[in-house]
């Protein structure tokens, strides 16, 4: 065993050892002891997700943008339902909007929802009609069963989503690799969209912002235009 290989093991002990120690009270266990590994495998700016894609399977591990992933999740359960795993049910008691139009900042899996520490509007380059353009990735994140990640340290950024030219990003508030589950970052869409709306004459309307939070572990989520 080389040197290197050595040292790479022990820096994704210390990774777990980390995420052990500061683990999202709502998360499940298994998806906790997955956390340092999936980072490991997300490359820069890349967002991991961990959860079950099968009722009753083990925790996999998917690499991408909630578009791309929740793809991969249909190739590996071309019947995949989010509303029959338990914990999705469990974040989502009374269900979920089913678009942005009707979603305000309580549409956010229910199970968990948390303090926002503050909003900034204007953050960001301004998106035209969120309401449309934003909806596909809100849909997307909300019907993810499993939790979306970001990279270790201050400022660690994933990008979540960018569809129709309106981009997603989670940014990690702590030293450790964090995981985030994936509806409230849907409800951290859905709260900066419909807070930070404005109308530029008759018919345009313009969106765009960051939201903190407090709960555990600790991010923040950027809602602006990106080409893509």
């Amino acid at each position: 065993m080389t040197h290197k290989t050595i040292l790479t093991i022990l820096l994704s002990v210390a990774t777990l050892l980390q995420v052990a120690a500061h683990p999202s009270p709502s998360i499940d266990p298994r998806a906790a002891a997955a956390v340092a590994g999936a980072a490991e495998l997300a490359g820069e700016n890349e967002m991991f997700f961990v959860g079950q894609v099968v009722p009753g399977g083990p925790q996999v591990t998917l690499i991408g943008t909630a578009e791309s992933i929740y793809k991969q999740v249909l190739e590996l359960n071309p019947a995949y339902d989010p509303t029959v795993f338990p914990e999705w049910q469990e974040h989502n008691p009374n269900g979920v909007a089913a678009d942005l139009q009707s979603a305000n900042e309580t549409s956010e899996a229910t199970g968990a929802l948390v303090k926002r520490d503050g909003l900034i509007c204007d953050v960001g380059t301004r998106i035209s009609n969120p309401l449309i353009g934003c909806n596909e990735g809100y849909v997307y994140l909300r019907d993810l069963n499993g939790y979306c990640g970001a990279p270790a340290g201050w400022g660690g950024c994933s990008r979540v989503s960018c569809s129709n030219n309106c981009g997603v990003r989670l940014y990690n508030d702590n030293s450790f690799p964090i995981a985030v589950w994936c509806g409230n970052l849907a409800g951290d869409m859905a709260y900066v969209i419909n807070s930070c709306m404005k109308s530029v004459g008759s018919l345009v309307t313009t969106s765009h912002g960051q939201v903190f939070r407090s709960y555990a572990p600790g991010w923040n989520t950027i809602v602006s235009k990106h080409n893509c």
